[in-house]
Parts: structure tokens; C-alpha cells; sequence
């Protein structure tokens, strides 16, 4: 579950974080990277997604609009 497009956001924010105002939007509830972003200090958004045709993901959608 942690490849490089994982790891590479997960070093990104820790370069950017000190200077911006970052919020991280992820899709499963839970994920082998995930306690290091709350080790550090990370804004954390979990939006679930589901089928391609299910009504929900309007919710999720609404959801990522506000932020």
C-alpha cells in the first residue's frame, strides 16, 4: 500500500508544511502512513468514496467543496 506517489506526498508536506497552511484529503479510513501525518501535526480529512454510481459520493464531494 505505500508506493512512490505515497511517499512522495508524504515528504512533500513535511517540506511544506512549515511555511503553508496544508490540509490532507485521504480515502481510506485508515493506511500505513497515516500515523505519521498525525505524528505530525496534520490536518487530516477522511472523505470515503464507494462505487463509481452511488448517490454517497455526492456527500464526499460536498464535503471536499467546504474544505
Amino acid at each position: 500500500m505505500i508506493g512512490g506517489s505515497e511517499l512522495a506526498a508524504l515528504r512533500t508536506y513535511q517540506l511544506l508544511r512549515a511555511g503553508a497552511e496544508i490540509a490532507i484529503v485521504h480515502f481510506h479510513a485508515e493506511g500505513p502512513l497515516l500515523d505519521e501525518y498525525r505524528r505530525l501535526g496534520a490536518d487530516l480529512h477522511h472523505l470515503p468514496l464507494f462505487g463509481i454510481r452511488d448517490p454517497r459520493n455526492f456527500l464526499a464531494i460536498r464535503q471536499f467543496r467546504r474544505l
